[in-house]
């Protein structure tokens, strides 16, 4: 009886399961590759002022304190 028991808690935790798979297949992999392209370009405008602004400081290496500045308040 706890065989039958346990095997129809499995089905129906399987069968709980497939559904949420089925819909994380339904993305494709252009889908994926829109919603990462989405994110990038959603911080380029920041990424580009500090980058900007780190190239505008001639620091000599190790001694990048203007650089290190805003790499820690980013």
């Amino acid at each position: 009886m706890k065989r039958i028991v346990l095997r129809i808690l499995a089905l129906m935790l399987v069968w709980a399961i497939i559904p949420s798979t089925r819909a994380q297949e339904s993305k494709t992999l252009d889908d994926f590759k829109r919603e990462a392209v989405a994110e990038v370009d959603k911080s380029q405008k920041p990424i580009q002022e500090m980058v900007d602004s780190i190239f505008s400081f001639a620091e000599l290496g190790f001694q990048e304190y203007e650089t290190s500045k805003i790499n820690s308040t980013s």
